[in-house]
């Protein structure tokens, strides 16, 4: 089976400016290896709750049901900062979360940070954006490249508080088609400017071109993102070469309720009345996010939103409870 058995001769041709005929190889060799594998990479950041990434591993081993390795990059926020959730959370506090649960983890260097060429050598600095939103591209630009997508068929990209709250048992991306996230626009000028937003991002691991691939934020002129901005250019490229792009669904924070749960999440009863109770809920609307009908988004895990260390800690806890893990 031919990697580009859906283009045609004229847009291979195009495509070769891209790719090399060495790396052409290269990559269908790993479209082959994975028609023989099944086995998912899910690779995550975080930086300041241990008890998030427990939520997120065990929920993954109740509902992936698929053969999965799971790699969590750890990266601590600066010495008090407005977004740390609790006085003193280190390294060893994920280290015993990770033991618990065969988690892999790797510490995030705090270099990548002070010299943000390092991982987008390519890149136009943004301005004038939030450190913790800086901070957050840089460590899922650094964790998309730390780990070889060889052995994988997919690799599966969540934000620190995103989970699947149903099983799992469907992959979005094929052969045919490349990623699957959700869509993200912005207007530049009179056109749609389209990006993925990296808290749920599925990657078929034959999908080409990675080398575009840029999570960073948009801040410049008349066009302003958050993260995931510079993903433009790799999309627009797939769609430009025939591969395929899905957008997935999603209920957005603040204009949801009950009434619109989907069925798989409402038959988890004590889910349902966490969300009804959660504090941060606005006029009867919920502040959570439900991705693709399967997953749950806490939204603002990385508390950038400043809120009280004690009421969120506890809110997280209840929500551990109603998870039934």
């Amino acid at each position: 089976m031919r990697l580009y058995n859906r283009l045609d001769l004229h847009k291979r041709a195009k495509i070769s400016s891209h790719l090399s005929l060495d790396v052409a190889s290269k990559v269908e060799n790993i479209f082959l290896n994975r028609l023989q594998s099944k086995r998912i990479l899910v690779l995550t950041a975080h930086t300041n709750d241990p008890q998030m990434l427990e939520i997120q591993a065990k929920s993954l081993n109740k509902y992936l049901e698929f053969d999965f390795d799971f790699v969590a990059g750890i990266d601590l926020p600066p010495k008090d900062s407005r977004w740390n959730l609790a006085k003193g959370v280190n390294f060893d506090q994920f280290q015993r979360v990770a033991d618990g649960n065969k988690i892999k983890l790797i510490e995030v260097p705090s270099l990548i940070h002070d010299n943000r060429s390092i991982i987008f050598p390519k890149g136009k600095s943004a301005i004038n954006v939030p450190d913790f939103a800086m901070r957050c591209a840089d460590s899922f630009q650094f964790m998309m490249g730390v780990i070889p997508w060889t052995p994988y068929s997919t690799v599966l990209y969540l934000d620190a508080d995103m989970f699947p709250v149903v099983p799992i048992q469907e992959i979005p991306t094929t052969y045919t088609i490349s990623v699957a996230g959700i869509k993200q626009t912005r207007k530049k000028l009179f056109k749609e400017f389209i990006y993925f937003w990296p808290g749920l991002v599925w990657f078929d691991t034959s999908a080409p071109m990675r080398n575009l691939l840029s999570f960073d934020l948009i801040s410049r002129f008349n066009l302003k993102t958050d993260v995931g901005g510079e993903s433009n250019s790799w999309i627009k490229a797939l769609t430009t070469f025939g591969y395929g792009v899905k957008y997935l669904e999603h209920l957005q924070s603040g204009k949801w309720d009950e009434t619109k749960v989907p069925g798989s999440v409402a038959t988890n009863v004590n889910l349902v009345n966490w969300l009804k109770n959660d504090y941060r809920n606005f006029q009867g609307q919920f502040f959570s996010e439900i991705y693709d009908g399967k997953f749950l988004h806490y939204r603002g895990g990385g508390n950038w939103m400043f809120r009280d260390p004690y009421r969120e800690l506890v809110n997280r806890r209840l929500l551990f409870e109603a998870l039934e893990l």
